[in-house]
């Protein structure tokens, strides 16, 4: 079945899945918390951590917003850039592994699908220097795997899978906009092709002008 990958006991290649795809690898359209974030912050830039094919870039991006897509396979970025300029869309791309990453430059909406949890230890690092470069009245929009299901038994080893109470308490100082979460079934499968479902986190937060002046 297109679009579906197997977990392995080696990190998956995303060069290799990305080139090699037959169809796109994820969803076609942009995200529904993307679309909420538009309503609390209406202009301004974007950044998309673990872009994939760029759907959530060219969403902001039509809707008038500066972005960047950051992603770790150089096929994807490449593909995302050639079509931005097909449609004259201000999107850049970079490839790079967020794990090993580091930001400086100020954004109003970061966000983050499904992708986090391959920071591993440095998660919630990575988490604080992300609300660090959020500008006042900016938000967060992630999709992130919590501790509990078939993802997190396979790879919790490797990757990082936080609990309801440690994503919450991470946004103490934030205000939550939006939060859903839901045993969901993923885009991967298992060794023998069995299908897998996993706790995911749906959270939009809100950086608050009063506690950040700056």
């Amino acid at each position: 079945q297109q679009g579906y990958m197997k977990i392995r006991k080696q990190d998956v290649d995303w060069e290799k899945e990305y080139k090699t795809a037959k169809d796109k690898l994820w969803e076609k359209k942009a995200h529904t918390y993307s679309r909420l974030a538009t309503r609390y912050v209406k202009n301004g830039k974007v950044l998309d951590v673990g872009s994939g094919e760029g759907y959530d870039c060219f969403y902001f991006a039509k809707n008038g917003y500066e972005v960047l897509g950051i992603d770790i396979s150089k096929t994807v970025i490449e593909n995302m850039l050639a079509r931005a300029k097909i449609f004259n869309l201000k999107i850049k791309g970079l490839v790079r592994d967020i794990s090993k990453s580091k930001i400086t430059s100020r954004y109003n909406i970061i966000v983050s699908y499904g992708v986090l949890q391959f920071l591993g230890s440095k998660f919630k690092e990575h988490i604080s220097g992300l609300k660090n470069i959020t500008l006042p009245g900016g938000v967060h929009s992630f999709y992130i795997f919590g501790n509990k299901g078939d993802f997190y038994k396979l790879a919790k080893h490797r990757f990082y899978f936080l609990s309801e109470k440690e994503l919450k308490k991470l946004y103490l100082d934030w205000k939550i906009l939006k939060f859903s979460k839901k045993n969901t079934r993923l885009l991967i499968q298992g060794d023998k092709g069995e299908v897998l479902y996993n706790l995911m986190f749906k959270i939009l937060v809100q950086k608050t002008r009063q506690l950040f002046g700056r």
